[in-house]
């Protein structure tokens, strides 16, 4: 079986650092901000602030690679034993020239083994070309995307904004991958 999972939100905790960035980094209250997911965040900021904020995150040495983990031990280890079998792919929309390199040490100092990064802005379009049967996302963008595009079995962390997208909620990786037989 073929197997993707987000890295933001489900692997890594970007939101509470990226959220941390932008209240440090602009006369922003966490008021401005109705739940800690960015996509409820309303700092009433202009796209180019918006690329500013996100250049800078981007222009931090290493800022993929040191992004705390969201995701257990336990979870760690079920990809593991998973990935022996089957293919797990690590789909993320982090852009940028070394998402990959920092991705992939972001799995190597968690103990992660034999898991693919791809990063792309299009999840649907690798999950089609790669023929990957089950996907696990946070994102309910991404979500609505996929489920639209694909006949997938499409997974989501249940967090309070993911309770209407489309998929089934899942309380872990570990959850996931129950639901999908493999452990």
């Amino acid at each position: 079986m073929n197997i993707g999972i987000d890295f933001d939100g489900v692997l890594t905790d970007f939101v509470a650092v990226a959220l941390y960035q932008m209240l440090k980094t602009r006369s922003v209250s966490h008021k401005d901000c109705k739940s800690f997911n960015l996509w409820e965040c309303d700092f009433n900021i202009t796209k180019k602030e918006y690329r500013n904020w996100f250049n800078n995150i981007e222009s931090t040495p290493f800022f993929w690679a040191n992004l705390p983990m969201l995701c257990t031990q336990e979870d760690i280890d079920n990809i593991n034993k998973v990935s022996r079998h089957h293919s797990v792919y690590g789909i993320t929309d982090t852009p940028g020239g070394d998402a990959i390199h920092q991705r992939n040490l972001w799995l190597f100092n968690n103990g992660v083994e034999d898991v693919s990064v791809i990063p792309t802005r299009h999840k649907a379009e690798i999950i089609l070309s790669l023929n990957i049967e089950a996907m696990l996302d946070d994102s309910p963008q991404q979500l609505s995307s996929i489920a639209n595009r694909l006949d997938i079995k499409l997974y989501h962390p249940i967090y309070p904004y993911t309770m209407k997208c489309a998929g089934d909620g899942v309380t872990s990786i570990t959850d996931y991958l129950t639901r999908l037989g493999v452990i």
